[in-house]
């Protein structure tokens, strides 16, 4: 039986479970959240960001007015789904000060152990490749 994550070939595998893969590259998801949208981003190799999901607007209505607001709950549940789906190995959450501490209060044991950094940050707004940069910036990405 060979490795299915890294395919090294060695007869019996290359460890002795799956997630002990020692050649595997982690999947690195990153959250950039603010009132108003949620993305995620899967890092594919060494240099690139891909969209893996949006939510924008939906949810309840805010106490500043008209606007729509995504609720921090919906976004925890859904990365607590993709937790639970072994979707990804680590979670880096890029938020402003207000939507990262509601985040905190919400996110689920499995989640809240896969986060490798967390930045206090807008970024919401930056294409993929302007947050790449932006994140090999702010730490070793």
């Amino acid at each position: 039986m060979t490795c299915k994550h890294c395919d090294n070939g060695k007869p019996g595998g290359c460890h002795a479970d799956a997630g002990s893969c020692v050649n595997r590259m982690p999947r690195i998801w990153v959250l950039t959240a603010d009132r108003h949208e949620a993305r995620i981003f899967k890092k594919e190799g060494r240099d690139a960001l891909a969209m893996a999901g949006e939510a924008c607007h939906a949810g309840a209505h805010s106490h500043h007015g008209d606007s729509r607001e995504i609720p921090v709950q919906a976004i925890a549940d859904w990365l607590d789904e993709a937790a639970q789906k072994d979707s990804f190995d680590r979670l880096i959450l890029v938020a402003p000060p207000h939507t990262l501490g509601a985040l905190r209060k919400v996110l689920s044991k499995p989640v809240n152990m896969r986060i490798a950094a967390e930045i206090n940050k807008d970024l919401t707004k930056l294409p993929a490749d302007d947050l790449q940069r932006e994140l090999g910036n702010i730490l070793w990405f």
